[in-house]
């Protein structure tokens, strides 16, 4: 044969498409052999033959054909209700017509690239008609079928090799039946939702058309976390300077943006050791944020839940700062020069392993847990509410905030024959400390830990347990004294609480993990806080819309099936 090997191929290859009589709709795709004959191992189905360049006319027919149903539905008197479900349940199963369209024609196309780079033409090769011929995937308008083109090379003497070049089209075919798509909308509401919610979920948002059980859902899960490296738990460097640059509140005395960091930990019920007894272990939260100028909210910069000790949380804010997401050494960041400020709960662990890595940090112990120290003493020593305790903290508000007492708080009885009217509070501007910012200071910012040691010399203890507890309350404080001066912290401009890390463990972690009765292993927890973290991290679209997302979903299920088996993986996933 001269010429282009390809130049007897036709244009137009015969394909054959027929809705079976399956289970929620299954829609087929069959070729018709060369011969115009129908090769497909079960030639008792009823098919309808026709040309592919054919399809976009036989779709509208399809369409037309659908509309002018409902139409004489409607003017017989159905109901509206009626009338959208029967048009909705119409619409999947001509979706799932023009999937399998699509996907045929995509196989087809890749298999003809395949035979022009080999140099082959129609007559060297036979098509697979077998079963083998086939793939079936689970897409977000269920399951659909279609021929993969997979063809015998007829030129190899004494023998026949089969090849399927589709399978470059659709790698994870081989141990993963859903579409890229249908996947993402697996690890959504499997993050979002219990597994058998989010099974029901799946199956209401297709209109009945998914299949996928709860069970699938998990496993799917647990292979695609592989795919979450760390990085995109969190904002790109160039994202976050950015964002600092442009809407970053900024320290009042420097003028430099102000980028918050925090590390705290909740508790989860896990699965410990081979005997699955249940503990309540610590889960460590990460977060980096910054506040908004314009509007006071807080904004996500990134953030990550791990499993690990004090060592792998200081190691993974090591690898934030290497990495730039954290101000370190670059250019970039030393031309935006900001300023990092460390909001924590005071734990010693923290200031040996976190703030070394933290260069030039503002260090600020959150005022609620200083105040819950003290609060735990006082209800040990005194009693919980009692005149004492109540004494204590009123002087302690006194000496953080500069708080007067509440006297003027409480509304007066309401005198016979007048009106009770809502009456504005009066109060010193100290009550509400975080409404100081941009205003002029009303207190001097002088304060140092020294009151506050000095009022707690003064209290007399009279039983060595409560001696002990508060000799334990100074030495707190006094290790540190560097951190709680929040009247200057505040006339800074600078935020002194860690409300940003505590709404992210209701947020990221516990809406989803601390369901009643919820109980987990540590691989499947950490795979649904790395998706929950993805999607607060605002880079979801980014992470699936990656052009190689197909390969990298084959490579993930890959290693997965080699980890449980003990093997190596193969080449294609290595």
């Amino acid at each position: 044969m001269s010429g282009n090997p390809l130049s007897q191929i036709p244009s137009r290859l015969q394909l054959v498409h027929s809705l079976v009589d399956r289970p929620m709709g299954e829609t087929v795709l069959t070729e018709v052999g060369l011969d115009g004959h129908d090769c497909h191992p079960d030639a008792s189905r009823h098919v309808i033959a026709r040309n592919i360049d054919e399809t976009p006319e036989e779709l509208s027919q399809i369409l037309r054909a659908m509309l002018a149903e409902t139409t004489q539905n409607a003017a017989a008197g159905a109901s509206l209700v009626d009338l959208e479900r029967a048009l909705a349940e119409r619409l999947v199963v001509f979706a799932q017509r023009c999937l399998a369209l699509i996907f045929a024609e995509a196989c087809r196309s890749t298999m003809l690239t395949d035979l022009r780079e080999r140099g082959l033409t129609l007559k060297d090769i036979r098509l697979r008609t077998d079963e083998a011929g086939y793939a079936t995937v689970n897409s977000t308008y269920g399951a659909i079928t279609f021929p993969t083109f997979a063809y015998r090379d007829k030129t190899t003497p004494g023998t026949s090799v089969t090849r399927s070049p589709a399978r470059a089209l659709l790698p994870y075919h081989r141990r993963c039946r859903s579409t890229p798509l249908c996947l993402e909308w697996e690890a959504r509401l499997g993050a979002q939702h219990p597994f058998r919610k989010a099974e029901e979920m799946l199956k209401f948002f297709t209109r009945g058309a998914s299949t996928t059980e709860d069970t699938t859902i998990s496993r799917h899960l647990l292979a695609l976390s592989e795919l979450v490296d760390p990085e995109w738990l969190y904002q790109t460097p160039e994202k976050v300077r950015q964002t600092l640059r442009e809407r970053a509140t900024r320290d009042k005395n420097t003028s430099r943006p102000l980028i918050y960091v925090s590390c705290d930990a909740h508790a989860l019920r896990r699965y410990e050791g081979d005997t699955w007894a249940l503990q309540w272990k610590m889960v460590n939260g990460i977060r980096v944020w910054c506040e908004d100028a314009a509007t006071g909210q807080i904004v996500h910069l990134g953030g990550e839940f791990t499993w690990g000790d004090c060592h792998e949380v200081g190691r993974r804010i090591g690898e934030l700062v290497a990495t730039g997401v954290l101000p370190n050494d670059d250019a970039a960041w030393q031309a935006l020069n900001a300023q990092i400020v460390f909001v924590s709960d005071g734990c010693s662990w923290l200031l040996d392993h976190i703030v070394p890595l933290l260069v030039d940090a503002i260090v600020i112990l959150d005022p609620y847990h200083l105040i819950d120290w003290v609060a735990a003493f006082t209800r040990l020593a005194f009693g919980a509410g009692s005149a004492d305790s109540k004494a204590l903290h009123a002087q302690l508000r006194r000496i953080l905030f500069n708080k007067r007492p509440k006297e003027n708080s409480k509304t007066p009885a309401k005198r016979a024959g007048h009106k009770k009217t809502r009456r504005v509070r009066t109060a010193h501007t100290y009550d509400r400390p975080w409404a100081q910012r941009g205003r002029p200071r009303t207190v001097s910012s002088e304060f140092t830990a020294q009151a506050l040691l000095d009022l707690l010399a003064d209290v007399v203890v009279e039983e060595d347990e409560h001696l002990e507890a508060l000799n334990a309350l100074v030495d707190r404080i006094a290790n540190n004294t560097m951190r709680i001066d929040y009247a200057a912290y505040l006339s800074r401009g600078l935020q002194i609480g860690s409300g940003a890390m505590e709404s992210l463990h209701r947020n990221g972690s516990q809406q989803r993990l601390k369901l009643p009765g919820a109980r987990w292993l540590e691989e499947s927890s950490k795979a649904v806080l790395q998706f929950r973290m993805l999607e607060l991290s605002g880079r979801w679209r980014e992470f699936w819309d990656r052009p190689d997302i197909a390969q990298l979903i084959a490579e993930a299920f890959e290693l997965r099936r080699a980890a449980q088996a003990g093997e190596e993986p193969t080449e294609e996933a290595a």
